[in-house]
């Protein structure tokens, strides 16, 4: 007898709910080993920066949802990493120190009050927006699924252009020297610098996202997809390339429940982060082909030991989280409404290399960041009341995507159905990172303008046709 949506509903929330908790629990066991305060922040913020990613996903809003996941991973299991490797962050003029880490437990949460504070605040005003959207657009549309012969098409595309095009344009920069983390590049004429660089970075993650959930999702599909993420990485020295690049196949596997095929990319992926992790050495030190460099860096035991736990705690403080929130909690701006506007506006608003972190860069290969949570709580300067203020300009954003991103889902045709999702993550990764608000201004005028293209011209199914389906 199949089941009903009911029955669907329940089994997804039970889902989610078993996620939520079976991480929240080996959080807490591994951290019980290491630190008592670590031991202290896994057992307060998980279960509070749940919360909205919880209310993100019943909403059924893809971007809000990935907005709050970020959320999740930032706030609520980076911190007890944080206070884990509380030694690497003392202040000694070095990148990445908080200057003296003399705080504790309960100071510690009254800083992350603020971020609390600022995600429910946008919490309530995406939902009202994202609810108003609803009535305005279909849900997800139901389509028919490709046949074999197209998604095994797709399947060959996909192996063809990394195997004669990715993988050697990263090659071909490792050996230009372009793209590589803390490395100046060489200005190659017709912008190809610039070319290369952002295709790897942007361009093909999202080209193999959209292809991959068109094909038939094959072993061997997978492999090349992982494989190339790991050359990738290696050739840029960038985790954060690896994350993109293997992304698709990780993100489906999580959301379509193929358990096995997610516990192995994970393995993988995780695997290929700490390599690439110990590889900036060997790439710092000395130019070695590729091949040398790749043995070197399999082979090298003189790099960091880290186990899983370390390696999952290197990939939570990726993303910009607790070092950022003391970082922003110990400055105090000028005036309020000058920097707001200025940052909204895209323009310079403080150093961040000189003014919060205490070191001085030389060269235009260095740079840093501190996400978008982290200005907000510089930007409000300890009022909730300008806190609340930025949550609702930031909240309009992210129901102006989600409008768009509901019409692709919406519209007929499955190619253009598929640009949803991704486009969903650039916008957020973009967004959350706080790197350019001139490239969320432009994700959202081209995610903009593809929705009102598709009210004129590529009419949605209606809400009579879906019921239907």
């Amino acid at each position: 007898m199949p089941k009903t949506n009911t029955e669907d509903g329940a089994s997804g929330n039970l889902a989610f709910q078993s996620t939520i908790a079976i991480v929240w629990l080996a959080l807490i066991a591994y951290c019980s080993f290491r630190d008592r305060e670590a031991t202290q922040l896994a057992i307060c913020l998980p279960p509070l920066f749940a919360i909205p990613l919880y209310v993100a996903w019943r909403l059924g809003s893809v971007v809000l949802t990935l907005f709050t996941g970020f959320s999740f991973v930032s706030y609520g299991i980076a911190p007890s990493f944080f206070f884990i490797n509380r030694r690497n962050y003392s202040y000694s003029g070095d990148f990445g120190a908080v200057r003296a880490f003399g705080f504790g437990f309960g100071e510690f949460l009254r800083m992350d009050a603020r971020v609390a504070g600022f995600l429910f605040m946008l919490l309530g005003f995406a939902s009202i927006g994202i609810a108003l959207n609803r009535r305005a657009i279909a849900p997800r549309a139901t389509q028919q699924s490709d046949g074999p012969a197209r998604r095994a098409l797709y399947d060959y595309a996909i192996v063809v252009f990394i195997l004669a095009i990715a993988i050697p344009q990263s090659l071909l920069m490792y050996h230009l020297r372009v793209g590589i983390t803390g490395i100046v590049p060489p200005q190659l004429p017709f912008r190809l610098t610039g070319l290369l660089y952002y295709s790897r970075l942007l361009i093909y993650p999202l080209a193999l996202f959209v292809a991959y959930s068109r094909c038939s999702r094959s072993p061997v599909t997978d492999a090349v997809i992982l494989g190339y993420g790991f050359v990738a990485a290696l050739a840029s020295t960038s985790r954060s390339t690896l994350l993109v690049s293997t992304a698709g196949v990780v993100v489906d596997s999580l959301l379509n429940r193929r358990r096995l095929r997610f516990i192995i990319a994970a393995a993988i992926v995780l695997a290929s982060f700490l390599i690439t992790s110990r590889s900036r050495d060997l790439v710092y030190s000395e130019h070695l082909p590729f091949g040398a460099y790749v043995n070197q860096a399999l082979h090298d035991r003189n790099g960091p030991a880290m186990g899983p736990g370390e390696v999952v705690g290197a990939i939570a403080l990726r993303l910009w989280g607790p070092q950022d929130v003391v970082l922003a909690s110990q400055y105090d701006i000028a005036n309020r409404l000058v920097a707001v506007c200025s940052w909204f506006l895209d323009r310079p608003v403080i150093h961040l290399d000189a003014e919060l972190y205490g070191v001085s860069f030389e060269g235009t290969g260095f740079g840093v960041g501190i996400g978008l949570i982290p200005w907000m709580i510089i930007l409000s300067r300890r009022s909730y009341a300008i806190l609340l203020l930025l949550a609702a300009i930031i909240a309009v954003m992210i129901v102006f995507a989600d409008r768009a991103v509901r019409s692709l889902l919406s519209a007929r045709g499955k190619t253009i159905s598929a640009l949803a999702d991704p486009l969903a993550f650039v916008f957020v990764f973009v967004l959350y990172s706080a790197s350019s608000m001139r490239w969320c201004y432009e994700l959202l005028a081209i995610m903009y303008a593809i929705h009102m293209a598709l009210t004129l011209f590529h009419p949605f199914h209606d809400q009579q046709e879906l019921a239907s389906v």
